[in-house]
């Protein structure tokens, strides 16, 4: 009889120990957010750029495994997401640890011209792009994180256009199909990042819409081996937003519709988690 009460009451710690031991294995994920924004085009003359996601991962750096944190068929007009709007994609439990690396399937791309056409960038099968994820993206036991997808666009479209040198583009009758695509992007976790926004105008206060603003990292932000400039366009009122900006100081410059090139007045601190203003500019 004593041996059966010690076998039974073995056999309960045993499952007992394995239902703690399955608790915490649960517990030991994270949760993550991941936002969509964009480096717009620097023309008019498209209204919108329809990309279609049908899979994002994210790789541990200690592992080596990628985690699937989104897998469907979602398309965003990523044109309309500039100057702080974002998209929010997904939110997934990964295991904790730190993720490096992030890896996108597009299954679609097309644009709609200001003209009314529409053109389709004929892909055949899924395009796959890769970059780091800078600052790396820190999942903890039960925590949430934030990740931010940057698509450049204007770096990702070739145009097939007519009677243009130097490609460069003047009116959107010179636009004749998408000639390729190769997503250019970057991606970081939030938490490790602040936020440079402001208003362009000159001495005199007049308000630039449609600059073009660049901030120049000097860092390797999405991995191949370059300095990246993260860029967007200023709107109506000539308010502009970097979202996600690694800690660091940096200059920004501006390049106007009529090629009038500003530049701020000293260099852009920022830190983690704050955001800093940055209202006027200069002339050259």
């Amino acid at each position: 009889m004593m041996k059966n009460q010690w076998f039974k009451t073995a056999l309960m710690a045993f499952m007992f120990a394995i239902v703690l031991t399955g608790c915490k294995k649960e517990n030991e994920n994270g949760n993550v957010d991941v936002q969509l924004t964009d480096d717009p085009f620097p023309l008019s003359f498209v209204s919108e750029a329809n990309i279609g996601f049908s899979k994002i991962e994210i790789r541990n750096e200690e592992t080596g495994e990628y985690y699937t944190v989104f897998e469907g068929n979602s398309t965003y007009n990523v044109a309309a997401l500039n100057n702080g709007a974002t998209a929010s994609v997904t939110t997934q439990s990964v295991p904790q640890g730190t993720y490096d690396e992030i890896r996108i399937t597009i299954d679609g791309v097309s644009i709609k011209l200001t003209d009314g056409r529409e053109l389709d960038a004929q892909i055949s099968g899924s395009i796959e792009a890769n970059s780091k994820i800078y600052p790396a993206l820190e999942v903890s036991n039960g925590g949430d994180a934030s990740l931010l997808i940057d698509m450049d666009l204007a770096d990702s479209f070739d145009f097939a256009t007519q009677g243009i040198i130097n490609n460069i583009i003047t009116s959107v009758t010179q636009i004749l199909n998408i000639a390729g695509f190769d997503p250019d992007i970057r991606a970081a976790a939030t938490e490790g990042t602040g936020i440079i926004s402001g208003t362009v105008t000159d001495t005199q206060g007049n308000v630039y819409a449609n600059a073009t603003v660049e901030l120049e990292t000097g860092l390797d932000l999405n991995g191949d081996g370059e300095a990246d400039t993260i860029t967007t366009l200023t709107d109506a009122t000539g308010s502009f937003k970097f979202l996600a900006v690694p800690e660091g100081s940096y200059q920004v410059e501006v390049e106007a519709e009529d090629g009038t090139e500003l530049v701020s007045d000293g260099q852009v601190t920022v830190t983690a988690g704050a955001e800093v203003t940055v209202n006027v500019f200069h002339s050259h």
